[in-house]
């Protein structure tokens, strides 16, 4: 799956900068009135990540018979964003284990993922951190 054409992800202008990252340029229609980038953009573009990721971490998994629910995020806006961003993405590998371990015993499980957005000379714009559900589908 191609995670940039889920409709809304498309909507905003969200592209793939590379395999492992997404970015979003610095658009008139994604700004807000003050001129810098809406920070529902900016959530848009982490939560995005957030779940490219698990694609990408978790690839073994069954696309075709997996439901992930995002179960909670939290984000913190450090500094407006005057330019293209991108993202950089961590998944603790201890956690991602114990997550692997229970979804093959119980078909579930939760997994913490975390985003920096980040403008064009590597400042921190937002950090975010989206814990997703995963199931497999009924």
């Amino acid at each position: 799956m191609d995670i940039t054409s889920i409709p809304f992800v498309a909507l905003i202008g969200i592209k793939k900068k590379d395999q492992h990252s997404l970015s979003l340029e610095y658009a008139g229609k994604m700004k807000n009135h003050i001129g810098t980038l809406h920070a529902g953009a900016l959530f848009t573009l982490a939560e995005t990540q957030s779940a490219l990721a698990l694609m990408q971490r978790f690839d073994t998994l069954d696309v075709s018979n997996v439901l992930p629910l995002l179960r909670s995020s939290k984000i913190i806006y450090r500094q407006p964003a005057e330019s293209d961003v991108s993202t950089v993405c961590m998944i603790d590998e201890d956690q991602a284990v114990r997550f692997e371990e229970r979804y093959q015993k119980r078909g579930n499980g939760m997994i913490e993922v975390n985003v920096d957005v980040i403008d064009r000379i590597g400042s921190v714009c937002a950090k975010a951190e989206f814990v997703w559900f995963v199931s497999k589908s009924r």
